[in-house]
């Protein structure tokens, strides 16, 4: 079974003319199987799966399993069509492939069909996105997530979704290329966090709303730090591993290897020497974000900053390399800067 089952529930994300209620839907199973399950776990999709008909109801909810339902509906719609355009667009016959036009309605050109896709890609991981934030802020209220290996790959994360990414990067297209970097933040705590400041402080710190503490009678949040940290290393590594772009409109992952309308667009390869300076500047940033919260860490403990936290912060720091009886683990390097990559600069 699928949380998409008819028209109806499709056509309440997606504007669909001239589709009868009893045309067949794409192959919403397979989507949510491929990328909802990985998610939000097999056991919450076969609750909401148990429970279509109490969840699919038109009008306001505050219920967490009906929103959930709702944002995975939003993002399955968009994405389950946006997959099988192609196959609307032209139609296998026994005399070939075929492109279905009549009287009335012609084919659409090939930009309105790469518009309507990307629209459509957009709206889906919108949808990611909304259904991302709810499973952590009603996480109690979920109790099939919070049990799930998927909570906890998440949970692991210091940065959770493409909103708080942002905050301190700028990125373009920022919910597809969010998902893309959660390899890379996970290897970046693992590489450069938490040998500077321990697993447990890591652990602390990263479920926190803030970390306020007071330097010459000046607030400071410590997570402001941690996480620009975060996101410098994410993007200097993003940059050796994957094909990427810098513009005005922030950062992004390119979504295929084929660049063919770039030229159009006046953007141009960047040259190695300016994206080796561009890899050496974030390294520099990261490094010195990690200092000042580490700096941070230690005044914190000493009682030099002030602060409001509980004892929790002193076991972690105590445990971790921070604390003056513990060797710090000096942070490595993959010397990737001289790699040949392939990236767009706007």
């Amino acid at each position: 079974m699928a949380l998409i089952r008819t028209i109806a529930d499709a056509r309440l994300y997606i504007r669909l003319s001239n589709l009868a209620d009893t045309s067949s839907l794409p192959d919403v199973e397979a989507t949510e199987l491929l990328h909802i399950v990985p998610v939000i776990g097999q056991a919450l999709y076969d609750k909401l799966n148990t429970d279509y008909d109490t969840n699919n109801v038109a009008g306001a909810t505050t219920d967490a399993y009906k929103l959930a339902h709702r944002y995975i509906q939003r993002t399955v719609a968009s994405l389950s069509y946006a997959a099988e355009l192609g196959t609307y667009q032209a139609l296998i016959t026994d005399s070939g492939v075929r492109t279905m036009e009549s009287n009335n309605m012609q084919a659409a050109h090939s930009w309105e069909f790469k518009a309507l896709k990307e629209n459509l890609l957009l709206k889906s991981a919108q949808g990611m996105e909304l259904l991302l934030r709810h499973l952590f802020t009603r996480s109690a209220d979920l109790p099939e997530w919070t049990a799930s290996n998927e909570y906890n790959q998440y949970n692991q994360l210091a940065i959770r979704n493409a909103t708080d990414f942002d905050r301190y990067f700028k990125l373009y297209d920022p919910y597809r290329t969010y998902h893309l970097l959660r390899s890379i933040i996970t290897d970046v705590q693992e590489r450069y966090i938490i040998p500077i400041i321990g697993r447990e402080m890591l652990n602390w710190i990263k479920g926190r709303p803030d970390a306020i503490i007071t330097v010459d009678n000046v607030a400071i949040d410590m997570m402001y730090s941690f996480k620009k940290a975060i996101v410098c290393f994410t993007v200097k590594h993003a940059m050796v591993q994957q094909s990427v772009r810098f513009s005005d409109a922030g950062f992004t992952i390119l979504s295929s290897g084929s660049n063919e309308e770039e030229q159009v667009s006046g953007r141009t390869d960047a040259s190695l020497s300016k994206f080796g300076l561009m890899r050496n500047e974030l390294e520099r940033e990261g490094q010195n974000w990690l200092k000042d919260l580490a700096k941070y860490m230690r005044g914190a403990y000493a009682g030099d900053f002030t602060n409001d936290f509980d004892e929790t912060f002193d076991t972690a720091f105590e445990l971790g390399p921070l604390a003056p009886d513990n060797a710090t683990v000096p942070v490595m390097d993959s010397k990737n800067g001289a790699r040949k990559i392939f990236s767009m600069l706007g």
